[in-house]
């Protein structure tokens, strides 16, 4: 009777074990082929008041993990961001301004840093009863609600001028209904169990982390991939990304001249520059971290000129 009533109770917590999917990141690893674009995560800021500080570097590196799977991007490292922004003196918790930007993404070498606010981080529970619901048996059933959400607001900055790209809002949420069922046995013993899913929580963060991902994807998408050059000699024009960065042999690029950098009178601030078409040149050879390469067309490249595909 005992293993009856469990094999009951069981069906029965199944029944109201409830949840909202978090949303899933699409899968772009298996499509994207191209040079990957080089991005910076910094910590998120936590807004929501008595939450922990480090849900927002723990948010920070679900992201950076969930872009660097998407197969599109370098992701620098979280160490060297705020090692930059600690030698640097760019600001409390590195938050970002248009300059902070621009310096952090200058040393770097990034095209876009990403930054975010965590503004809403909540669980809620609630519980409720029903009596004898599906048993013949005298028993009690417990329902406890667990409903979680969360937001973050998120920025991302052009790492050359500090202008903010993009600037939206993301969320999720996520709910699952356990059963705790007490059953009295002939025996006189109290079978109690308890019968949940994974933390709605942990969930709700996944699926805002999904929704951040697809967002900077698809922006990214409108921001066109760029190297520089790092030396000349012999002929030989190296660039300062290689097969890490999804560099092969055989590859040709448009080489482009960097002009004066225009400055806007009123902020200070970079406007970025005109640059002049300077030639092609043919890849020989992928390193890791760089890539050399053969002029295919022009003259005179030099140290920080532009290398785009064409």
């Amino acid at each position: 009777m005992a293993k009856k009533f469990l094999k009951e109770s069981i069906i029965l917590s199944l029944v109201f074990l409830l949840g909202c999917a978090p949303t899933r990141v699409r899968p772009y690893a298996e499509k994207y082929k191209g040079p990957k674009k080089r991005i910076a995560v910094i910590d998120f800021e936590v807004k929501v008041p008595r939450a922990h500080r480090k849900i927002g570097s723990g948010m920070a590196e679900m992201l950076i993990t969930a872009l660097h799977e998407t197969g599109e991007f370098v992701v620098v490292e979280r160490k060297a961001i705020r090692d930059i922004i600690k030698e640097q003196d760019l600001g409390d918790r590195g938050r970002v301004r248009k300059e902070t930007a621009a310096r952090i993404g200058d040393i770097l070498g990034a095209q876009v840093l990403v930054r975010g606010a965590v503004t809403e981080f909540e669980e809620k529970v609630s519980r409720g009863g029903v009596g004898g619901v599906l048993l013949k048996k005298k028993t009690g059933a417990g329902l406890t609600t667990t409903t979680a959400y969360v937001a973050c607001d998120i920025r991302m900055y052009d790492a050359t001028t500090g202008v903010i790209l993009e600037a939206t809002t993301k969320e999720a949420k996520a709910r699952s209904v356990g059963v705790i069922l007490a059953g009295v046995l002939r025996t006189g013993n109290i079978l109690g169990g308890g019968f949940s899913t994974k933390t709605p929580l942990g969930k709700a963060t996944r699926g805002c982390i999904g929704e951040i991902v697809n967002a900077i994807v698809d922006r990214m998408e409108t921001i066109p991939w760029q190297a520089k050059i790092v030396k000349v000699s012999d002929g030989k024009v190296y660039i300062n990304v290689g097969a890490n960065a999804g560099i092969r042999k055989g590859e040709v690029f448009e080489v482009y001249r960097v002009g004066e950098e225009l400055i806007d009178p009123d902020t200070g601030l970079s406007l970025g520059a005109e640059e002049t078409y300077a030639g092609k040149i043919k890849i020989r050879e992928a390193e890791k971290k760089y890539a050399i390469a053969t002029i295919l067309e022009g003259e005179r490249f030099q140290w920080g000129d532009v290398v785009r595909i064409p």
